[in-house]
């Protein structure tokens, strides 16, 4: 983690429907980083909620962090 300080982590829940990150994974944010094309990021929508977006494939109302790492619930 290179800004701790700036690193905070998201449990995924079931409303979120992006390629390859489920329910119950959790995210791993860097809030200081830039997002640069192709980097998976979380913002805030219309509705004030937190939403999951690829950097250069839409944007919503507000950037809010970089996902630096996903790390996989184990099932079983």
């Amino acid at each position: 983690i290179e800004n701790p300080y700036f690193t905070f982590f998201f449990r995924v829940g079931p409303s979120i429907n992006f390629p390859r990150i489920k329910s119950g994974d959790v995210l791993v944010v860097d809030r200081k980083r830039d997002p640069v094309n192709g980097d998976i990021c979380l913002g805030v929508d219309k509705k004030n909620r937190f939403a999951l977006y690829r950097q250069g494939r839409g944007i919503p109302e507000e950037h809010w962090g970089v996902v630096i790492r996903i790390i996989q619930e184990r099932n079983g």
